[in-house]
């Protein structure tokens, strides 16, 4: 009887609570209450008579599995009858998890997998239990268009509490924070920026004028180039690369690179900020984090002759110490320049050289 009752109670905790809302921020916490909850269970069952602790044990545990396999059938049982999503043409697996599509883009060509779920199924196929990819023109208006009324996804709270311009769902904060950029990208603004990267520009050609006819590797240049831009206008510091062009590349550029690799899967994202938690397989993104926090520390102490994106950031501070929010916005913004920054660089000077 106790264990059809640990079933009834995984399928109302499904029902009642885990149905509704969003979930992903707290993927970790549901994994240590149920630890926290079958340990005290065990401790009860145990400690009062000294009974037998295996099979106190397998008690738990088998009430436990019940209370699972009521949760996960019903979750399974809502996604492919119930869900609202059904309407929509896709396979089985992607009604059920997230993880189906991350399976589908083991390889990393996700461009071409999405290409031919549109060509079987048509402009709208459901890709998750809550994910949709959509190819109809009328789309992009419709979802980003000043009248639209969608908000950004959960992937945006891939690096909460840290966030950024680009990370805040909140339209009111997205558009606060905003305003605060704007004045980094006034006239006055870019005069002052197109001063600091002169010497890398400098570097850069001397670089192509030095190789007198040799091949060169106008990618890796480009991208040692874009790393030091976008490391003088977050910082105030470049990375030096252009200094030793043949050599190592700077391990915070390396971590940035090799970062971004497991976006290409598309995982859920409660199974990517799960991951985070884990300190042997987040180590060197926390290392990265951390790289940030101190450059930003650094540069904080100091008052550059010619503007860079962060004096304008850091103004609204006054002077006075950040709060642990105002920090992890700080260095949000910081890792916004260097991402994205390095990428709409490299894109622009590539364009120039291949028209």
């Amino acid at each position: 009887m106790e264990f059809l009752a640990a079933g009834i109670a995984g399928v109302a905790s499904h029902i009642t609570y885990f149905r509704r809302g969003e979930h992903h921020l707290y993927g970790q916490y549901y994994f240590q209450g149920f630890f926290v909850i079958f340990t005290l269970a065990l401790a009860l069952l145990y400690f009062p008579d000294q009974d037998d602790l295996k099979a106190s044990f397998l008690s738990v545990g088998r009430l436990s599995i019940c209370y699972l396999i009521g949760l996960f059938s019903s979750l399974v049982i809502y996604r492919l009858i119930l869900d609202p999503l059904n309407k929509f043409p896709g396979l089985v697996g992607a009604k059920i998890s997230g993880l189906w599509i991350s399976f589908r883009f083991r390889r990393c060509d996700g461009y071409k997998q999405a290409q031919k779920l549109h060509e079987e199924y048509g402009l709208f196929v459901r890709v998750g239990s809550s994910d949709l990819s959509i190819a109809h023109p009328q789309a992009v208006e419709a979802l980003y268009g000043p009248k639209s009324k969608c908000i950004k996804g959960s992937y945006y709270d891939l690096t909460k509490p840290m966030v950024s311009m680009q990370t805040f769902r909140d339209r009111s904060q997205h558009d606060a924070r905003r305003r605060i950029w704007s004045a980094a990208f006034s006239d006055n603004a870019i005069r002052g920026y197109e001063k600091r990267i002169k010497s890398y520009q400098d570097k850069m050609i001397a670089l192509l004028q030095a190789s007198d006819g040799t091949p060169v590797n106008i990618t890796n240049l480009l991208s040692i180039y874009n790393f030091d831009v976008v490391g003088d206008l977050a910082f105030g510091k470049s990375f030096d690369l252009l200094e030793n062009p043949g050599s190592q590349l700077h391990w915070a550029v390396e971590l940035l690179r090799e970062g971004l690799k497991p976006l290409a899967f598309l995982f859920p994202i409660w199974f990517l900020r799960f991951m985070t938690k884990i300190p042997f397989l987040a180590r060197d993104w926390w290392r990265f984090i951390g790289f940030c926090r101190n450059r930003l520390i650094q540069r904080m102490k100091e008052s550059p002759d010619i503007p860079d994106i962060m004096s304008v950031l850091l103004a609204p501070l006054e002077g006075h110490q950040p709060s642990e929010q105002e920090m992890n916005l700080l260095v949000g913004d910081s890792q916004l320049i260097l991402g994205a920054g390095r990428r709409v660089l490299i894109t622009t000077i590539t364009s120039q050289i291949k028209i």
